[in-house]
């Protein structure tokens, strides 16, 4: 797999581990911005029943698109610029597929990269 990180390395990043703590935090802190706005008020159940459901049921909560903003966030914690091709292709449907999904991704392509440059 090719790597996604375009930047030149410094001594520093050579020795630096990936920060799980501090992506997930900003994964977790994006979803919320994007999911919990006012404008995205879901259907209940009952409505849904009710309505028989709308298109809008079936898409991804956060499509591949959307996440590519996520991404941005992360790369100052990284130092590095990170390729939108770590992002799930069918996007995520809940909050906890996308910060798993994306961090792991991300700590594999980081490791990667870094055993590299050792």
């Amino acid at each position: 797999m090719r790597s996604n990180f375009v930047m030149a390395p410094t001594q520093d990043q050579r020795s630096q581990r990936f920060p799980k703590k501090q992506v997930r935090a900003v994964l977790a802190n994006w979803w919320d911005e994007q999911v919990n706005s006012s404008l995205r008020r879901p259907q209940s159940r009952h409505e849904g029943r009710r309505s028989g459901g709308t298109v809008f049921d079936i898409q991804p909560e956060v499509s591949p698109a959307q996440a590519v903003a996520a991404l941005l966030r992360v790369e100052p914690l990284l130092r590095c610029a990170v390729g939108a091709d770590v992002i799930h292709r069918a996007g995520y449907k809940c909050k906890e597929e996308f910060v798993d999904d994306l961090c792991s991704r991300l700590e594999l392509e980081f490791n990667s990269h870094i055993s590299r440059l050792k």
